[in-house]
């Protein structure tokens, strides 16, 4: 059985490494772990957190107060903003505060209690 690295190893995976987003999202979608505590099918995980990735993307780079000062330590830049995409997934499969609020649309699709949320590139 191939060994599943834990979610913080997932993050913390080198920088040399050649990994685009999108790849280690749909690696982080197949996770047990991640499934377990997003309920909804592979393909529905996968879109879900393509969407929150981009939700954290983007507002780092829209709203660069409101990203955590650990953060802020790397740099503006690509850097930061996909780090605070990878911490808004985090958020959401730890369900804190933002899975009931700002990412409920999401939180409530997966539950099948609503539409799909529009997926903005």
């Amino acid at each position: 059985m191939k060994n599943l690295l834990t979610y913080e190893e997932f993050l913390n995976k080198s920088l040399n490494e050649d990994s685009k987003v999108e790849d280690r999202i749909k690696e982080l979608a197949k996770d047990p772990k991640t499934q377990k505590a997003i309920k909804g099918t592979p393909a529905q995980i996968e879109d879900a957190l393509m969407m929150l990735f981009k939700r954290g993307y983007g507002a780092a780079e829209t709203n660069w107060g409101a990203v955590n000062p650990n953060i802020q330590k790397i740099g503006r830049g690509p850097a930061a903003y996909t780090a605070w995409g990878y911490a808004r997934l985090n958020a959401f499969i730890r369900k804190t505060k933002g899975y009931e609020t700002t990412d409920s649309d999401i939180a409530d699709w997966l539950k099948g209690k609503g539409e799909k949320p529009n997926q903005k590139a």
